[in-house]
């Protein structure tokens, strides 16, 4: 019972709008956060993260020829594009810990889906004129 539990719990965090209707009971909302701590070291020991924390570690906190990690082993680069992926590993671990904290749920991706309808809207019904010479 209680694996099945686990599963769908972390189902939860990994569907994407899952948690919009979701109000959790003090035992589901202990096991949101477990999953929600069980995804957030997953993501911490991965390869991006590793880049990121390469990167920060030669470029802005310090300025190295090389790092503890590139000692240790060769460590991918960090890519354009990596941050959409940071992203969409941390929206269901912050939505799924504000689910915890609150006992309510709370949906990023319904947001970025209505700012983009909005965005749209504005940019859309803008027009650009060049000046003629």
């Amino acid at each position: 019972m209680l694996h099945d539990l686990t599963h769908y719990v972390s189902d939860l965090l990994i569907v994407p709008n899952m948690l919009d209707s979701f109000v959790p009971t003090p035992f589901t909302a202990a096991m949101i956060a477990t999953a929600a701590c069980g995804h957030t070291r997953e993501f911490e020991s991965s390869e991006l993260m590793a880049s990121i924390k390469n990167h920060r570690d030669k470029y802005l906190a310090h300025s190295l020829r090389s790092t503890r990690r590139e000692k240790l082993g060769p460590v991918l680069p960090l890519q354009y594009g990596n941050e959409t992926t940071v992203l969409e590993k941390s929206l269901p671990i912050i939505e799924a810990l504000y689910c915890w904290v609150n006992g309510t749920s709370f949906s990023l991706t319904s947001s970025q889906a209505s700012d983009r309808k909005n965005a749209q809207a504005l940019w859309g019904a803008c027009t650009f004129e060049a000046g003629g010479r």
